[in-house]
């Protein structure tokens, strides 16, 4: 296929059911992917459902590594045990100052993990279409942000909770340990 067709497909997904299935089988094969991923079926599954890659091998990260991969922010999650419970909950955030920065509403049970005596953040990417991902893990205290010009340097920081509603505390977790772990394939 062309690259101007290809990227014609990339802007106009529904245009994939016009090709005929040898098509759409050679296009998936040259994109390191599946022919479900190209019409966009297996979204609602759980990550990770897909076929390992080729010869997979498992790598230590350096936790220079680990900052790196996590810098740009996201979806991770939180996990801390309360008196009564372990929790792990799902948090968009960013990395200020070598801090993992999120926010959260005063009444969140989130509020529980600045009690806590340590909490582990985690952020994982999986690419399913080449059997390849990565994890990292960081280990440390947390802390409700009190500092009202703390406060509003973070504000600037631009972090947006995808929950939605009022979440005025910022929450951050000061790493004491972060490790992480790569799975790459022998394509």
């Amino acid at each position: 296929m062309k690259p101007g067709f290809v990227e014609y497909l990339e802007e106009n997904a529904s245009a994939i059911v016009g090709l005929t299935s040898a098509a759409v089988t050679s296009l998936a094969t040259a994109l390191q992917t599946t022919t479900e991923a190209l019409s966009g079926g297996g979204r609602e599954r759980p990550a990770g459902r897909g076929r390992p890659g080729v010869s997979p091998t498992l790598t230590v990260l350096s936790e220079d590594e680990c900052g790196r991969l996590i810098a740009p922010g996201g979806v991770g999650r939180v996990a801390f045990t309360t008196a009564d419970e372990l929790l792990v909950l799902p948090v968009n955030f960013r990395v200020v100052d070598r801090e993992i920065v999120f926010r959260t509403a005063t009444d969140s049970v989130l509020v529980r993990a600045a009690e806590a005596q340590r909490v582990s953040f985690e952020v994982d990417h999986l690419d399913e279409a080449s059997g390849e991902g990565w994890s990292v893990l960081a280990q440390g205290a947390s802390r409700i942000v009190s500092d009202p010009e703390e406060q509003e340097r973070l504000d600037r920081a631009g972090i947006e909770p995808w929950a939605g509603g009022e979440r005025p505390l910022f929450m951050c977790v000061e790493p004491a340990t972060i490790s992480g772990r790569r799975i790459q394939s022998s394509w």
